[in-house]
């Protein structure tokens, strides 16, 4: 399994939440992640004094079936973020075995485990979420971790996913649905760019370089959401314009800052609008903007258009 498979997101601009039991953080996996996911093996970095959450992982069980070095790259990716420990959820649609107490992906767990224990990470907990319920691999008291699991808090009821609410979070209900983000629009639409790309190509002076380019991106980025929809000659001088490595890199700084989220729409429309020939530069954008938001997902599924590319 190559790299580009393990999606990962930095948390550092999540709300400040405490969670001070497995089944909290079994029901903050998707508020982490940005979507809910399935069959996947999750990873939690824990950093600091207070075991804050750094980085998070997660990877198909299918490709982790393909590639048995997977779980210890995660390990070593979390290491690498000065993680002190971590915490491990798999997430399946398997049912708890309940006539031998047996949680499913077992083989995970272990691979788990043992990358813990070579690479020195400390294993806070390893949890199986199956279903709407969740167990741990590594507590067989009865008492706290009954055979037949113990159910995930319901969706929308708990305090991180308040805090994700109020502070904009949108949880997407697939892995899917972040990557339909920065689809192409359709063919028609992306013809009507093609054709504009053409007229503007037919007039040399209608294309913007340097300076003029970066005010044009800059108009662009000034203009009220309420001025409609942006005139397809204009999206074409501003992929052409986006397109020149210098413009592009001056642009870099609009990936933070008081005006970064209209820098990110921009950046979007320009990557679903562009052609394969013109999508790269844009798309670099988007995922600088997205990873300085804290949405890696949505930075890995830009960047997969730029390799695509």
């Amino acid at each position: 399994m190559a790299d580009h498979l393990i999606d990962s997101w930095a948390a550092d601009t999540a709300p400040v939440v405490r969670l001070s039991t497995p089944g909290e953080l079994a029901a903050a996996v998707p508020v982490l992640l940005g979507f809910r996911p399935r069959e996947s093996l999750v990873m939690v970095a824990l950093g600091g004094d207070r075991l804050r959450v750094g980085l998070v992982q997660r990877v198909d069980l299918a490709d982790l079936r393909l590639d048995t070095a997977a779980v210890a790259r995660l390990v070593r990716n979390a290491r690498s973020s000065a993680a002190a420990a971590v915490v491990a959820v798999v997430v399946t649609g398997a049912p708890l075995d309940l006539a031998r107490g047996q949680r499913p992906g077992g083989d995970v767990a272990d691979a788990v485990r043992d990358a813990c224990a070579e690479a020195g990470v400390a294993l806070v907990d390893l949890l199986a979420v199956c279903g709407d319920r969740w167990v741990s691999y590594l507590c067989d008291d009865p008492s706290c971790c009954p055979p037949e699991g113990t159910p995930v808090a319901a969706a929308g009821s708990t305090a991180l996913e308040a805090a994700a609410v109020v502070a904009g979070q949108v949880i997407r209900p697939d892995r899917a649905a972040v990557l339909a983000q920065v689809a192409p629009v359709g063919y028609l639409a992306l013809e009507a760019v093609e054709q504009a790309l053409g007229r503007v190509a037919a007039d040399p002076g209608a294309i913007p370089t340097g300076e003029a380019a970066v005010r044009l991106v800059e108009a662009a980025l000034a203009a009220p959401p309420e001025a409609g929809p942006r005139d397809v000659d204009l999206l074409a001088r501003l992929l052409l314009a986006v397109a020149q490595l210098p413009v592009r890199d001056r642009l870099l700084g609009r990936c933070v800052g008081p005006a970064a989220e209209e820098a990110q729409a921009l950046w979007l429309e320009l990557t679903r609008r562009a052609p394969v020939d013109l999508v790269a530069a844009p798309a670099t954008l988007l995922a600088v903007s997205a990873y300085a938001a804290g949405d890696g997902l949505l930075a890995r599924a830009a960047l997969d258009r730029v390799l695509a590319a």
